[in-house]
């Protein structure tokens, strides 16, 4: 097994979750475009953008209209959690690719999850669990697809919110789900590359820049 690069990503992700942010102008634009478009899921409206962003923003838009969440900490939720989806994308979709795993749920798991720990209101701790929880829940093969494919997204959305309800009801996990020894990236793609995910996180919003790239 390859040496771990970087044995607080998990922990560096759930800062990157709770941190301040501030979203420049086509960050902010595109989530406005994106928030246009929700409903009619399969509608003429949603060619050529972000499908990873899509499965990711759709179930945190429900869960922020139900816990009151203001349109700009909205926006930022979205933002944080498609943010996290496409890194994760970019530095697993050709290891999950290759191993059989559908490349879309995973990352779009965390992605929600990061949203909604985010929406809900979770600590630096509590995110870096509810990481570590989602871990456990990654799934979906390409085997399935096309006909499974969004009964696989639509279960990534349940289980990314179901772990951050649980890290902010208490539930324990380890700190490193991850790039631990055991963690996701050991048992599902052992060579990703860490920076992928790292590099500009928190500086630099990569789903807005890569729009149209995991077209519907």
């Amino acid at each position: 097994m390859p040496p771990r690069e970087n044995h607080q990503l998990t922990r560096t992700l759930a800062q990157f979750i709770v941190g301040p942010h501030v979203l420049p102008h086509a960050a902010e634009e595109f989530l406005r475009s994106v928030g246009a478009r929700l409903p009619g899921r399969n509608g003429p409206g949603h060619a050529g953008w972000d499908m990873l962003t899509r499965v990711c923003v759709t179930p945190l838009v429900g869960l922020a209209v139900e816990t009151g969440l203001s349109a700009t900490a909205t926006r930022t939720a979205m933002a944080v959690g498609a943010e996290t989806a496409v890194r994760l994308h970019n530095a697993l979709t050709d290891h999950l690719k290759e191993r059989g795993w559908d490349t879309y749920a995973g990352p779009a798991l965390f992605g929600i999850a990061a949203g909604a720990a985010r929406i809900l209101g979770l600590s630096a701790a509590e995110a870096q669990r509810c990481l570590s929880i989602a871990a456990t829940q990654v799934g979906g093969l390409t085997a399935a697809q096309p006909a499974w494919a969004e009964f696989q997204h639509e279960h990534a959305a349940r289980s990314g919110i179901h772990a951050a309800r649980l890290a902010a009801a208490g539930m324990t996990a380890p700190s490193d789900g991850l790039e631990g020894r055991r963690g996701l990236f050991a048992v599902m793609a052992p060579a990703t590359r860490h920076e992928v995910i790292l590099t500009g996180l928190g500086s630099r919003w990569n789903f807005a820049e890569q729009r149209g790239k995991y077209e519907c």
